[in-house]
This record gives C-alpha cells, sequence and structure tokens, in this order.
C-alpha cells in the first residue's frame, strides 16, 4: 500500500479512497501547528478595555513574545459590540469610521495594534469600549 499515513476523509468520501483534496487531513501535506505548553501561550483569549481614549497614531494593545527567529503565520480574530450588534471578524479590521485593528508577526513577537487616524480620537471616544482577541501563533513545519 503506498498511500498510507494519517487521513481524515470529509463527510461523504471514503477514507480508504479520499484523495487529499477530499480530506480535512492528509499527513502527506502540512497543517497549521502550535506548540503547546509555551510560556507565554501561543494561543489564547485577550480582553482589551480602554481605561482612557486614546490618542491618534498606532497604539499597541498586546504583545506575545513567541521565542521563534523568523515571522511565523499567526490568525486573530476580534469580537466586539458595534451600536448594539455583537461582530466577530478575523483582523485586519475596522471599528467605526477611522480605527484601524491589525496583526503583526515580527521575529520575536505577535502585537495586535490599534492605528487611529488623525482627528479621530476627538470623534470616536473609546473609553470603556471593549474589544475581545482569539489568537494563535503557528509553528513552521518541522519546528
Amino acid at each position: 500500500m503506498s498511500d498510507y499515513g494519517m487521513k481524515i476523509s470529509l463527510d461523504g468520501f471514503d477514507v480508504k479512497t479520499a484523495t487529499p483534496e477530499q480530506c480535512s487531513l492528509h499527513s502527506k501535506y502540512a497543517c497549521p501547528k502550535i506548540l503547546l505548553n509555551q510560556s507565554p501561550s501561543h494561543f489564547g483569549t485577550y480582553t482589551h478595555t480602554f481605561g482612557s481614549n486614546p490618542a491618534n497614531g498606532v497604539t499597541t494593545l498586546k504583545s506575545v513574545v513567541h521565542g521563534f527567529n523568523y515571522k511565523p503565520m499567526h490568525f486573530v480574530l476580534i469580537k466586539y459590540d458595534l451600536s448594539g450588534i455583537e461582530r466577530t471578524s478575523p483582523l485586519p479590521g475596522a471599528y467605526g469610521t477611522a480605527n484601524q485593528i491589525y496583526a503583526r508577526s515580527t521575529t520575536t513577537t505577535l502585537n495586535i495594534y490599534l492605528q487611529r487616524a488623525p482627528g479621530t480620537a476627538e470623534i470616536e471616544d473609546l473609553t470603556g469600549v471593549s474589544w475581545t482577541f482569539k489568537y494563535y501563533i503557528f509553528v513552521e513545519n518541522g519546528a
């Protein structure tokens, strides 16, 4: 048998005959991986509540040291309430008319940022606003 390894087929496909495209997991292809038991954790939830209105420009909301010597792939979701409607979306994203929220990996950290356009702080006061982030830092294949 030449096609062996770990496979999980999608609904409606026989795992014994499924092609890689018909599988949700196939050991011949890399899947995103997260190192467990890291300090700080490479995945988690972070809630940021603004105690005061942030200034215009870039504000770092969260930094997570990952300890890799390369820029790893990451995925960050934000959950927030806007005008009474709860929203969840992947970053990058926007809040209000001129607030950009994004994440960026460096060779040492994953950072979550808020960037406010000039004049935004005067128009949109974020005091008391809460944002919840779910973040994942992936390790490169074979690490």
